[in-house]
């Protein structure tokens, strides 16, 4: 039987652990434990078939159970694609650069319409926008997704909420069967992309204490109190700019985390184990040829 009592008191409690000790069916029960208040008595109560209250719970609910991320923010977490305010991408040519435009290669007669519908939808979603002309053009690499749609170019979310300036997207036109269509936002694979995302982060995150690289953003605190207010501030910035976030790429208030080949906890920094584990396991030489 686990000690339910003691992993919510925890004051590292993570989230997802909380949604685990409560029964998904049990709504109810879970809805009581997040509107109790501190010092409440809650009776005995079964949340499953292998976790029970077995004793009166005196609830006193950490910091980390006053915030409510996903309720507070609704807007972060919308589906629909964020557009960042104030701040448009701008793409740099070398100085010998010349304008290409390919020719749009033959789709296959089976997958024109899923073609079709998938322009229309980025469309749609303000990814691209139907043009006439461009002096620029690359061409379309349809690939077949496993719910039966296609895919035809790479969308990273991330860098899809960057608008590009008016000469900027000139230069990022697509040459497809149903015509040109070009990007509105900054599209993932140019080489700049990530630079640019980078440092438009860097102003956003301006004077919050928060570590980014890319779109990979870590916040924490000295305190419960500290890391709350660090984690409002940076939901704020970003909300503020227009920024979405991905619910499920979020996670709060872990004890560790992975980040860029490390694992950072209140023990400090250490190696992955999974990034060392082939060196680890790795045979030592047993002569001048394999070493």
């Amino acid at each position: 039987m686990i000690n339910a009592r003691n992993k919510i008191r925890s004051n590292a409690l993570n989230m997802n652990l909380f949604a685990q000790l409560c029964d998904e069916k049990d709504v109810e029960f879970q809805r009581l434990l997040l509107n109790t208040e501190a010092g409440d008595v809650l009776q005995p109560k079964r949340i499953s078939d292998s976790v029970v209250f077995d004793a009166l719970l005196f609830w006193h609910p950490t910091p980390y159970m006053l915030f409510p991320p996903v309720h507070e923010f609704s807007e972060l977490f919308s589906e629909n694609l964020g557009k960042g305010k104030g701040e448009k991408a701008h793409l740099n040519l070398k100085p010998d650069a010349w304008p290409k435009s390919f020719k749009a290669r033959v789709v296959p007669l089976a997958i024109c319409e899923k073609v079709k519908s998938e322009l229309n939808q980025l469309v749609k979603i303000k990814v691209l926008e139907k043009v006439y002309y461009s002096d620029w053009a690359s061409l379309i690499v349809p690939v077949n997704k496993h719910n039966g749609s296609v895919r035809i170019c790479d969308l990273n979310g991330a860098y899809l909420q960057i608008e590009l300036d008016d000469e900027s997207k000139k230069l990022v036109t697509l040459n497809t069967p149903l015509g040109p269509y070009r990007y509105k936002c900054l599209p993932f694979g140019i080489s700049e992309s990530g630079a640019i995302f980078q440092e438009i982060l860097d102003k956003i995150l301006s004077g919050v204490h928060a570590a980014h690289i890319v779109d990979d953003v870590l916040i924490t605190g000295k305190n419960d109190s500290e890391h709350l207010e660090n984690l409002r501030s940076v939901l704020d910035q970003l909300r503020d700019f227009g920024i979405r976030l991905n619910p499920e790429k979020c996670e709060f208030f872990a004890y560790q985390v992975k980040y860029f080949g490390f694992v950072l906890s209140a023990k400090g920094i250490e190696p992955n184990p999974r990034k060392v584990e082939a060196v680890m396991h790795t045979p030592r030489p047993r002569n001048r040829h394999e070493l």
